[in-house]
């Protein structure tokens, strides 16, 4: 190409050879059967703040045939990255936008910043086969992790604390930010005295990302559901780290659902799929906000008054708006990953939730709490339709973060004032699960009676859902974006 370019003066030629591979690797490509396992990044940002990208994965149409059938392709993956000073490195599983990589249509990947004079330092950006170690682990149990507990004695560090000094393990510190960065939960369950080893964390520098640890020297199993019951998850979302197997088999026969791993598995836990976590604003603040309701809950054990008087003196702010493209990661976070509060009890895939967020005939809603202890973050997403003169809700999730806040009854006042007092109904779709039981508390708290076909009614009346409790705050769609 170069020398034909000489030639010839023509300066297309040196791309030729670009072309040519471009070429070769789209017919490679139809031969290929396995799916990527990752998509791996790794940037340097010599800024002194924190620069938001937006990732993208979609079919490039510019390389298909005419005649592909548009509403047949895969919907594209959104994901917002945001990278803090210095040195940053995320892996995105595979299977998060599996239906574009294993469609068998070319297609390209692209990121775009948020901001203007962003300058990065990309050290990373490839897709990633299958590590071999993940292969041999044989990671059954593929249910997401919220929360990891960790062993201490030779776990997380080397020695016995009652008999000595004891060696932080390498890797342990990096262990825990990424965690915490990724929205896992950490606690900490030990044989050891309580006031030992909390010093010893703190020494550490560890100390500040545990929550609701249990040290003592019951059994462990009893720590670990205590761990469950106080951060409010279930066991099946738990992943204890621990070195002895006596230990490990005996809280996986007394825990239903938790998941054990020894020590061994500390240098490539990072790894682990079943510890993607998330990326949204809401995840990497997620150790902040259980501190924040570890507050409120002592507040309100100290409060001289009933409940309600409680919740007033709280200031709770309800923000209700339409989705935004900023929103999607977090909407498919709380549609895949709410239980308690779930009311149609149905889990969205990615490709779903995408649909839902182009259906022309629904109303969308973005639940957004706060209260003068912090904010809550986007706590619930909400679909609605009007049918006649009856609402109907298709579907509402809540984090369990707002569980008993009267969240359900301000929203119910919004949506039905919204509409007018012309309604005469109000109809939510209910599905009863294992773990939904609170939804299902709500909707008989509020009134609702079950009808046929999974759903619950409510005839209206003038203000049956006003409530001076919590302060509503509409976020009218338009330019201005004013509140109203």
């Amino acid at each position: 190409g170069s020398l034909a370019a000489r030639v010839s003066g023509d300066r297309r030629w040196p791309y030729l050879g670009y072309h040519v591979w471009d070429r070769m690797t789209g017919i490679a490509a139809r031969f290929q059967t396995e799916r990527p396992y990752a998509l791996a990044i790794e940037i340097f940002n010599p800024n002194d703040r924190i620069v938001e990208l937006v990732l993208q994965i979609s079919v490039d149409r510019s390389r298909m045939l005419p005649r592909r059938e548009e509403h047949k392709l895969p919907l594209p993956f959104y994901e917002t990255l945001r990278i803090p000073s210095g040195h940053f490195s995320q892996i995105i599983p595979g299977e998060k936008f599996a239906p574009i990589a294993s469609s068998g249509l070319p297609f390209e990947i692209a990121i775009e910043p948020l901001q203007e004079d962003t300058h990065l330092v990309f050290l990373t950006l490839d897709l990633i086969a299958q590590p071999k170690k993940i292969d041999e682990q044989k990671l059954g149990q593929d249910l997401p992790v919220k929360c990891v507990i960790f062993d201490l004695d030779e776990t997380l560090w080397k020695g016995t604390l009652v008999e000595g000094d004891v060696q932080l393990k390498s890797g342990i510190a990096h262990l825990f930010e990424v965690l915490d960065h990724k929205g896992i939960l950490i606690s900490v369950v030990s044989k050891n005295d309580p006031a030992a080893a909390e010093e010893q964390l703190r020494a550490f520098g560890l100390n500040q990302y545990v929550l609701k640890s249990q040290v003592g020297w019951r059994p462990k199993s009893e720590g670990v559901k205590a761990i469950a019951d106080q951060l409010n998850i279930g066991t099946d979302a738990l992943l204890l780290i621990d070195d002895s197997p006596f230990e490990r088999a005996e809280v996986e026969r007394a825990v239903t659902g938790v998941r054990t791993l020894s020590e061994k598995a500390l240098d490539d836990l990072l790894d682990d799929p079943r510890l993607a976590g998330a990326a949204t604003s809401e995840s990497k603040e997620r150790r902040r906000l259980y501190k924040e309701a570890e507050t409120r809950k002592e507040a309100s054990t100290s409060f001289d008054g009933n409940y309600d008087d409680f919740l007033r003196s709280c200031e709770i702010r309800l923000t209700i708006r339409t989705n935004e493209l900023r929103d999607t990661e977090r909407i498919q976070e709380l549609v895949q990953r709410t239980n308690q509060l779930n009311f149609s009890g149905h889990k969205y895939s990615n490709r779903e939730v995408a649909l839902l967020l182009d259906d022309p005939t629904l109303v969308r809603h973005v639940i957004e709490c706060s209260d003068r202890y912090g904010s809550y973050g986007v706590v619930g997403f909400c679909l609605t339709r009007l049918e006649g003169k009856v609402l109907r809700i298709e579907d509402l999730m809540l984090s369990c973060r707002v569980q008993g806040k009267q969240i359900e009854r301000a929203l119910l006042s919004h949506l039905t004032n919204s509409n007018g007092h012309m309604l005469d109904a109000v109809e939510i779709a209910f599905h009863q699960t294992k773990r939904n039981g609170p939804a299902n508390a709500v909707l008989d708290d509020l009134g609702f009676e079950p009808t046929t076909n999974e759903v619950r009614r409510i005839t209206m009346t003038p203000g049956m859902f006003d409530t001076d409790i919590v302060t509503i705050e509409y976020h009218q769609p338009g330019p201005t974006g004013d509140l109203a």
